[in-house]
């Protein structure tokens, strides 16, 4: 899906969403590290993909081994917040200073997950950072957007929020 061009009416742009909100922490990383244009990332990082990536590893299909599908996430995800590592300044600079977020996280336009998920890919989607921007906003709502902003701390909004993983 083309997320310049995402239609947010669209029924399959509300199953997407669905889907990703009920992905869990290490799902939504290994799907991070998956949709990642690694050429696009490299230009934008300078982070190359281990070579394990090459051509594109294919996490879960294929496999008839429950236990090689669960390797594979878990490689994945390591590798997801690796990408993670290397975002997050970019991603809290636009979300949560240039958006200002916590200024508008009591609007009444985004009382539900799946609206601020639209809202903050909206955001991502102008990084051109080389990756889905739905699933690092997906990640992002899953960690806590008011945590990852700082919304609730005294602390300078120059910096992302240690958010554990």
């Amino acid at each position: 899906m083309d997320w310049n061009k995402a239609d947010w009416n669209d029924e399959n742009t509300a199953e997407v969403i669905e889907a990703h909100l009920n992905m869990s922490e290490e799902q939504l990383f290994a799907a991070l590290a998956y949709s990642t244009d690694w050429k696009q990332f490299k230009q934008a990082t300078g982070f190359i993909a281990p070579v394990w990536v090459w051509p594109r590893h294919d996490i879960s299909f294929g496999r008839e081994d429950e236990s090689d599908q669960r390797k594979d996430i878990t490689r994945m995800a390591e590798l997801g917040r690796q990408i993670w590592d290397l975002i997050t300044d970019r991603i809290y600079q636009a979300v949560c200073v240039k958006w200002e977020y916590c200024k508008k996280r009591d609007d009444p336009r985004f009382n539900t997950p799946a609206a601020i998920i639209i809202a903050v890919t909206d955001i991502i989607v102008g990084l051109q950072i080389g990756f889905t921007p739905v699933t690092a906003a997906s990640l992002i709502v899953r960690l806590g957007l008011d945590k990852f902003c700082k919304c609730d701390t005294e602390k300078s909004q120059s910096e992302p929020a240690s958010v554990p993983l």
